[in-house]
């Protein structure tokens, strides 16, 4: 054997090729498989959360009450196994007083308002408009302007504009929407009739909760 033979590299054994091959194809199978899921996981999230989305599924769509989540929130069956969280749009509502703000007496209008909210709205059937770009909040809950009925039109008084004129919930002045016009109309009458939070129980006419309050998380 010449000096250039030795230097020559020994070709690898037939069993390390195979090997190799072997785990190439295993790698090349998880990949394909994390890419699946990953692609299943955003078809998901995008089903869920894109606005197109929330419009085609639920904007002029009906849907049945089955409960209240709290002074803004309803929850509507759509046939999945938990009923949907849909966030009143165009409202500010009232926070929960902190321990000892009601001592003096003074009343709880988050507890008022969520109890109207479900005589309003629980066992009902509802039907829901959305905005063409904004659908969920920051907290991923549908949010919409309700309004009584099935395949009603936004002629009637919506949830929110409800809430409003009984005083137990806030205009949200930050919206845009000419939906948001009828609830801030709501909220003057409710202000200029001292009802709810606007009564003249409540600081002499003043609400206990300011605006600005009810809108911090």
């Amino acid at each position: 054997m010449t000096q250039s033979d030795q230097r020559r590299p020994r070709p690898a054994p037939v069993a390390d090729d195979a090997i190799r091959a072997m785990r190439r194809r295993r790698i090349v199978r998880r990949t394909l498989a994390v890419a699946i899921v990953l692609l299943a996981g955003l078809s998901i999230l995008d089903h869920i959360f894109h606005p197109a989305n929330d419009w085609q599924r639920f904007d002029g769509r009906s849907f049945k009450v089955v409960g209240v989540q709290d002074s803004a929130t309803i929850l509507i069956a759509t046939g999945a196994a938990s009923p949907l969280p849909v966030r009143l749009a165009g409202i500010i509502p009232v926070q929960p007083p902190t321990p000892g703000d009601t001592a003096d007496g003074t009343t709880d209008w988050s507890a008022a308002a969520e109890k109207k909210l479900g005589e309003l709205a629980t066992g009902k059937t509802m039907t829901l408009r959305l905005d063409p770009t904004v659908t969920r909040d920051s907290a991923g809950r549908l949010m919409a302007w309700v309004y009584p009925g099935a395949g009603t039109t936004i002629d009637i008084q919506s949830l929110g504009e409800a809430l409003a004129a009984a005083g137990l919930a806030f205009a949200d002045s930050a919206s845009d929407s000419l939906y948001e016009i009828r609830i801030d109309h709501q909220e003057s009458e409710a202000r200029r009739q001292s009802l709810g939070l606007w009564s003249q129980s409540a600081l002499g006419g003043k609400p206990r909760q300011t605006r600005s309050a009810a809108s911090r998380p």
